[in-house]
């Protein structure tokens, strides 16, 4: 059962790191180019946090812009929440969910050995069986906009909201597009601060893959690690009933701690 395999083998080894005195942008940059959410935060040899994607993109909308002159340590961290590494998947799961965050850092002070993530506990998950339909295990406040929505506007509703996507949709209720904080980051970083004028319907390409609020759990869960994404939405008759979510699956696999059932 994969959500009681030790973290060390889902976990990303020797992560990469940066100092706390760096600027920002230099941050924003790496987690940008290497598709990284999370950067453990060094100050004199000692993580005192992570910096995330959604923290640049709150000093983003703070400043009007990628602040140049901003430190990392400037920024809000996550705390630094460790696990040893042959702590268990769903343990790992638990203690994200209890502390409300998406990131562990494995090891010790002065021995970093891995960082796990909300995506990581998602891959696990894939070999788990979760019978609830996509109908139950969807959440359906997750927020929507408009194709004519601006990038700033959508960037502000994840922040308050604590969601990482915005889900772009018809007058119809028809889905036409997701768009997520790595998304705005990477405009912010390609166009400057006019990428927070930008429309969202400039953002955002491609196919929109959902499904059906009968489409069985487990499929969902694959379909989700397959395409490395963090939200799928749940339509019927071609409009928006809701979302699945990482963080609503981080909450069921925490809920295997104690041997419960995945719903």
């Amino acid at each position: 059962m994969p959500l009681f395999s030790p973290i060390v083998e889902y976990m990303t080894p020797d992560p990469v790191t940066i100092r706390a005195e760096e600027p920002l942008t230099d941050a924003a940059i790496i987690m940008d180019s290497m598709h990284f959410r999370h950067l453990p935060v060094i100050r004199r040899g000692v993580v005192v946090g992570v910096v995330t994607v959604d923290s640049v993109i709150e000093e983003v909308l703070r400043a009007g812009g990628l602040p140049s002159a901003v430190r990392v340590e400037r920024a809000r961290l996550a705390p630094p929440v460790w696990l040893e590494p042959n702590s268990r998947i769903a343990d790992a799961a638990w203690v994200m969910v209890s502390k409300g965050v998406d990131v562990v850092l494995v090891g010790s002070q002065g021995s970093l050995r891995g960082i796990l993530t909300s995506r990581d506990i998602l891959r696990a998950l894939v070999g788990e069986d979760v019978e609830s339909p996509a109908g139950r295990i969807m959440d359906e406040g997750i927020p929507t906009a408009s194709p004519a929505t601006t990038v700033r506007t959508a960037l502000e509703q994840m922040t308050w909201s604590g969601y990482r996507h915005v889900l772009l949709t018809s007058p119809e209720g028809v889905v036409l597009g997701v768009f997520s904080s790595r998304d705005g980051l990477s405009m912010i970083l390609a166009r400057g601060s006019d990428a927070l004028n930008a429309r969202l319907v400039e953002a955002v390409t491609g196919h929109v893959y959902a499904v059906d609020p009968g489409a069985p759990g487990s499929e969902v869960v694959q379909a989700m690690a397959e395409r490395d994404i963090g939200v799928l939405p749940v339509v019927a008759a071609g409009k928006l009933l809701g979302a699945v979510t990482e963080w609503g699956l981080l909450k069921l696999a925490a809920s295997r701690r104690e041997g419960g059932g995945t719903g």
